[in-house]
């Protein structure tokens, strides 16, 4: 991770240097710009001579292309800068302190099986540390990656995909700063507003059949009025007339389309330069070169389409010219004809725009994981078993800064199996779980790991780690535990490679039905081939393990106790824990305990 911080550090201070340089020529620029201004109108209004109209001429040229120079050096800045964006974003090593990326708060749920006790999304969320979306369509794939498991095909394709393209720096900066742009400018990804409507198009499509009769009427009398003057009266009435037939009684279905255009033409913008960033990368996975052709229309590229359409809207701004409205679109109707041909795209190819934005959305995913490749290549990618297991070596919290992480190795091969896990508190019992869940969750969405080396099978992962009672629901906090388990138990029951994470069964009750309770449930557990890493505080339950000594182990995180000081090692060892501090903590808020 630091040679990586050297990287965007390093790319950081090219960019710092490629602004000031743009600076130093808009600058420049500016003055240039002033000083054509000033002679121009000296030459104008002093030397009103012939020499002088022509100098005049060429000053107003020189102004016009110094001002597109202007705009295009202003541009690049403006990418540059948030580039520039981008790497600090990269180089912020507290996930919860990135304001640059969207942590996922709206995704997260209560009920799901797993994403609020592992923190899967909201501040300081696995989805925070990889997030690299800045669609909704984007951020709905990577999330509903998170939130389910893929099959094995899916989980290698994706590999294959995210370690292409974290090769891939330029390409996926580039899609970057499309987004970042893209909100900036607070454009919203809204494809549906383009999608054909066969009611609306016919009712657009009579208007110009009517308009294009009148025009043609128009056109004729026109050009009969130069030989018949008598005729010049009845084209003018026939120009008044028509314009007053279709601007008012026809216009205001017309100009609702218009207004809808003018709200949702940067949504074509942004897929135009999205669009083109992608069709014009080489990809050579099965996922990316899949995901790349489903943006062909008919062995055309969706750029070629997306062009067509924009040709057409860039001539609607003609129509706020009043000279070209009297003079063009009096006679010729051609608003109504631009907006035939925009309907009759919409049939063609609107439905178009919501499959290239699903594309898009998934390559955004794949770029999150990619950049959570790239940002940790000592990170590893899982090997996908075909038959229950999980083995996990040298693994760690993601979250957890690299100082303060202590590695742990874990594996299970059996279906059937119970590992209860002991310690004292804060002995990182908690912590373990949530390590070995999360590593699942980045495993099942195809990203790499917080590992040395891993396998496992694509198994249904649910917690029981967290929780509360609910004053608006009139729910206890163990009513909470029991209607938790039960559909932790039913789910367990009827489906097969369930794997549980399960932190301090029954808390909500006393000890003795508690632990009568967790007995029980360990039995079910069993009985339903299902795996389990059970944390406790019980220590009555590892007893079990001489009746079931093929389905139940014992494991434990241990304390060291001197001079009064605990001191956690936060490494797993086999056995049961022997040690406790809770007296040592009740000691320091002053509490004695005999």
């Amino acid at each position: 991770m630091h040679q990586k911080l050297a990287f965007y550090q390093n790319i950081q201070l090219q960019l710092e240097q490629e602004i000031a340089k743009l600076d130093t020529i808009i600058s420049r620029v500016s003055w240039i710009r002033l000083i054509l201004f000033v002679t121009a109108i000296a030459c104008w209004f002093i030397l009103q001579t012939l020499v002088a109209t022509l100098v005049f001429s060429m000053l107003v040229i020189g102004f016009a292309l110094i001002i597109r120079y202007d705009n295009k050096c202003r541009n690049k800045r403006r990418v540059v800068n948030t580039k520039i964006k981008i790497c600090k974003a990269e180089q912020e090593l507290n996930v919860s302190k990135n304001q640059l990326y969207y942590d996922g708060s709206s995704y997260s749920s209560s009920s799901h099986a797993y994403t609020s006790d592992l923190d899967v999304f909201g501040p300081y969320s696995i989805f925070h540390l990889v997030n690299r979306c800045f669609t909704p369509t984007g951020m709905d794939v990577l999330a509903g990656w998170l939130k389910s498991p893929s099959s094995k095909n899916e989980i290698i394709e994706r590999q294959q995909a995210v370690k292409e393209l974290s090769q891939k720096f330029d390409f996926r900066m580039a899609l970057g700063v499309a987004g970042i742009l893209n909100q900036e400018d607070g454009k919203i990804i809204d494809s549906e507003s383009w999608s054909g409507d066969e009611k609306s198009f016919q009712s657009i499509k009579n208007t110009w059949i009517i308009a294009s009769i009148l025009m043609l009427l128009n056109l004729g009398l026109a050009i009969a009025s130069f030989w018949l003057s008598d005729i010049l009266a009845l084209f003018t009435i026939s120009i008044i007339g028509a314009n007053f037939y279709i601007y008012g009684s026809r216009w205001s279905k017309v100009k609702h389309r218009y207004q809808i255009i003018s709200k949702t033409e940067q949504i074509l913008k942004l897929y135009k330069n999205l669009l083109k960033i992608i069709e014009s990368e080489k990809l050579e996975s099965s996922l990316n070169k899949a995901l790349k052709n489903e943006l062909q229309v008919d062995g055309h590229r969706a750029l070629h389409v997306i062009n067509k359409i924009e040709k057409i809207i860039q001539w609607i701004d003609l129509r706020l010219n009043p000279m070209y409205h009297i003079f063009i679109n009096s006679l010729f109707f051609t608003d109504i004809w631009f907006l035939y041909r925009i309907e009759k795209w919409k049939i063609q190819h609107g439905q178009l725009l919501h499959k290239w934005k699903i594309s898009i959305g998934n390559f955004e995913a794949l770029i999150s994981l990619s950049t959570l490749h790239f940002n940790n290549s000592d990170w590893c990618f899982p090997e996908i078993n075909d038959a229950f297991s999980l083995a996990i070596e040298s693994f760690t919290h993601p979250l957890i800064s690299i100082e303060k992480r202590v590695s742990n190795s874990y594996k299970i091969n059996q279906p059937n199996h119970v590992d209860i896990l002991t310690g004292s508190n804060m002995s990182g019992k908690s912590t373990f779980l949530r390590s070995i869940g999360v590593n699942i969750v980045l495993a099942l969405a195809g990203a790499p790991v917080c590992a040395k080396s891993m396998s496992l099978y694509p198994i249904v992962l649910m917690t029981y780690m967290r929780m509360s009672d609910s004053l608006e629901d009139s729910t206890s906090a163990f009513y909470a535990e029991i209607k938790r388990m039960r559909q932790i138990l039913e789910i367990s029951h009827e489906q097969c490679n369930v794997f549980l994470l399960l932190d301090e069964l029954l808390r909500g009750t006393n000890s003795m039905d508690r632990t009568k309770g967790s007995m029980a449930i360990i039995k079910k557990v069993i009985s339903d081939d299902t795996s389990a890493i059970i944390a406790t505080h019980d220590l009555s339950i590892t007893k079990m393990k001489s009746d079931y000594p093929k389905n139940i182990d014992t494991f434990y995180f241990d304390i060291i106790v001197t001079d009064g000081r605990m001191v956690f090692d936060y490494k797993l060892k086999h056995g049961v824990c022997q040690s406790t501090n809770a007296s040592l903590l009740l000691k320091e808020i002053g509490l004695e305990i005999e």
